[in-house]
């Protein structure tokens, strides 16, 4: 990886809570927050639609559901069409997993190298935002949501636009029982803020709104 750690470094770019129904799940989490979504609207093609609020750091969260009349031959990303990550929204939304922002001098393949299983970047575009996505190859998640999917902006950020959240993301804890594996992914984060632990599969993200109150999701 020489060569390749010298052009390529990626920041996490925003966290993906996943619910089974939008406007339940915004309302449950904007509760939990203690602030409402500053944004958010449809994926076309893919059958999902959103919610964000802004975080700090040029970072974000995004809530997303599937929408009621999907198409069920779609396969969106996120895992959203696999029954057991439906299941896991009985009770509430669930954090899913994370995104990495690549910025970098090299090739799209060069960051791809730190994330195995992701397909190759898919273009989109949403009234002036546009980016491209590198999604795992099935549209599942990575790791059980421990790997980011990878994304690139070529517009606005949508922090650029989000209103003040007074949210700010104090860590991103990964748990993995070979945590080493974490190793030359997390070495090209170098302003975190991210935790790596070793244990059984999970993510984390602890919080804190404008009144300093900690709000972990998992």
């Amino acid at each position: 990886f020489g060569s390749i750690i010298a052009r390529v470094m990626l920041r996490v770019d925003h966290l993906v809570v996943g619910c089974a129904e939008l406007e339940r799940g915004a309302e449950w989490l904007s509760s939990k927050l203690e602030t409402e979504p500053g944004g958010g609207g449809e994926h076309r093609g893919f059958g999902t639609h959103n919610k964000l609020w802004r975080l700090n750091r040029g970072r974000y969260l995004e809530l997303i559901a599937l929408k009621p009349e999907h198409d069920k031959m779609c396969a969106p990303w996120f895992g959203l069409v696999d029954p057991v990550v439906q299941a896991s929204f009985s009770e509430r939304p669930r954090l899913l997993s994370w995104v990495a922002r690549a910025s970098n001098d090299g090739s799209d393949a060069e960051a791809l190298a730190f994330v195995s299983g992701l397909a190759s970047p898919i273009s989109i575009n949403r009234e002036e935002f546009k980016w491209r996505l590198a999604i795992e190859k099935n549209g599942g998640l990575c790791e059980q949501g421990i790997m980011p999917y990878l994304i690139w902006w070529d517009s606005t950020h949508p922090t650029e636009v989000l209103p003040e959240s007074g949210l700010s993301l104090a860590e991103l804890t990964l748990q993995l029982p070979d945590c080493s594996r974490l190793n030359t992914l997390t070495a090209q984060l170098p302003n975190g803020p991210i935790r790596v632990v070793c244990g059984d599969t999970a993510v984390r993200a602890t919080l804190r709104n404008r009144d300093g109150k900690v709000i972990v999701l998992d």
